[in-house]
Parts: structure tokens; C-alpha cells; sequence
């Protein structure tokens, strides 16, 4: 006998989006430590990965998260909820469309387009981010099977 299965309530859906820009953010750090170190760089250090964090890289994936995770999981709700596939791909969409903007505003700021993100390889390593963002969401909104049984939730 199959078991019903219970969509998401509203408390797991409201972690899942204050958990998946957290995983995002502490990700990132790592990211930039690593290539950092690779690179030889003398600013690649624990530290600094803490300070880019705590004072860009969370504020910044939490704006996005706002601006553009929360419409997009309201556009795509019964797309996000039953397929992680759907979460992955609104992560992996929705994550460079904030470091872009944020591009976008510093260069009209300064009415350049030099400092436009021209570098696929870090277009690429957001996407990455936000589609293991995506996962994450999933896991904790959804669970790691997806609808959870309802004695479950």
C-alpha cells in the first residue's frame, strides 16, 4: 500500500531559504580559498575567506535569494517541490543572475562596461554554487525523498 505523501509546509519552505544562501555563501568563501591557494595568492587565507562571507558573499546571496529565488520558487512551486532537477536548475539560474546584476549596477556606477563579467569560468562556478544551493533547498524544504510521509513531517 502506497503511503500519502505531504507537500512541504511553510516552516520547512522558510528554512530552506534562509539554509540554501547560508551553504551558498560558506561554499563560494571556499571557492575563492581554493583558487586563491592554487594561484599562489598571498590573500588566500582562512580570514579573508571568512571576511568575504560574512561581509559579500552572504549578504549578497541572500539578496538575490529575495529578489530572485522566492519569485522564482512561487513561479515554479510544483516544479521545485516534486523534482529536485527543478530546484538544481532555479539555483543554478538564479545565482549568476545576482553577481551580474550587482556587475551590471557597479559598472553604469562608474559608466564602464569593462568591468562587465566577461569570465564564463566564474559564471560557471555560480551556477555550480547555486545549483548545489538548489540541492540543498530541496533537502531541507522537501526532504531528501522527496514529499515526506505525513506522519513524517
Amino acid at each position: 500500500m502506497k503511503t500519502e505523501k505531504a507537500p512541504p509546509n511553510g516552516g520547512r519552505v522558510a528554512a530552506a531559504f534562509l539554509v540554501a544562501p547560508i551553504f551558498a555563501s560558506i561554499l563560494m568563501g571556499l571557492a575563492f580559498l581554493v583558487v586563491g591557494y592554487l594561484e599562489g595568492s598571498p590573500a588566500a587565507s582562512v580570514h579573508s575567506a571568512a571576511l568575504l562571507i560574512g561581509m559579500f558573499s552572504l549578504p549578497l546571496a541572500l539578496l538575490t535569494t529575495l529578489l530572485f529565488g522566492v519569485p522564482a520558487y512561487v513561479l515554479l512551486k510544483p516544479r521545485v517541490e516534486r523534482r529536485l532537477v527543478g530546484a538544481i536548475l532555479t539555483g543554478a539560474v538564479t545565482a549568476p543572475i545576482g553577481w551580474t546584476g550587482l556587475e551590471i549596477a557597479m559598472a553604469l556606477e562608474k559608466r564602464s562596461v569593462d568591468s562587465l563579467p566577461t569570465n564564463l569560468w566564474f559564471i560557471g562556478l555560480l551556477a555550480a554554487v547555486g545549483a548545489a544551493a538548489g540541492i540543498v533547498f530541496w533537502w531541507v524544504a522537501v526532504g531528501p525523498w522527496g514529499y515526506l510521509d505525513r506522519a513524517g513531517d
